[in-house]
């Protein structure tokens, strides 16, 4: 036999259901994205694209296991830090690479 005291308390338990953990994993997902996104975007912007990878990378397992209470503190540290790197001041490809790739995807 159950003493009453125990059934009482577990009745919240019990009366979550599936709703409450669809609701939990839309959360979730959505503090995931929001969070990875700040480094990315950031990094992007500033031209260190493999900095802003590194920083979703981390932020991602962060804001997935806590939420945005997790994931928002090791967004921002990734972007401070990317916020702080120098703007890099030459272009991806130089001329030469650029004409190269046009010739070969032309196929001359």
């Amino acid at each position: 036999m159950v003493p009453l005291a125990v059934q009482l308390a577990s009745v919240p338990v019990l009366a979550m259901g599936a709703g409450y953990e669809m609701f939990a994993i839309i959360g979730l997902t959505i503090a995931t994205v929001v969070c990875a996104a700040i480094p990315l975007t950031t990094g992007a912007t500033r031209g260190h694209v493999a900095m802003g990878i590194i920083g979703a990378l981390f932020t991602v397992p962060a804001a997935a296991f806590l939420g945005c209470i997790g994931g928002l503190p090791v967004a921002l540290f990734f972007t401070v830090i990317i916020k702080l790197l120098p703007k890099p001041n030459r272009p991806l490809l130089n001329q030469a690479e650029i004409e190269q790739e046009i010739r070969r995807i032309r196929g001359y």
